[in-house]
């Protein structure tokens, strides 16, 4: 089994379709469900990158299908 791929937050940020660094620092405070461990006292965000994308895709189709009930 592979080893989950760990970034740091603006590791994760450079990543082509994913939010900036301040949006992602937001949800992840408003998103206890966010794979990541958030930074305290000088240490680094660590997200696992495979996890994060699937959880930004995730939310990104729920918002898509919401907007879609609404214009019904």
């Amino acid at each position: 089994m592979a080893e989950a791929l760990i970034a740091s937050l603006g590791e994760f940020a450079a990543i082509p379709g994913v939010p900036s660094e301040p949006t992602l620092r937001r949800l992840i405070k408003e998103n206890p469900d966010f794979p990541a461990n958030p930074g305290t006292n000088g240490q680094s965000y660590e997200i696992d990158v495979a996890a994060g994308i699937a959880w930004l895709k995730a939310r990104d189709a729920k918002r898509v299908q919401g907007e879609r009930d609404h214009a019904n």
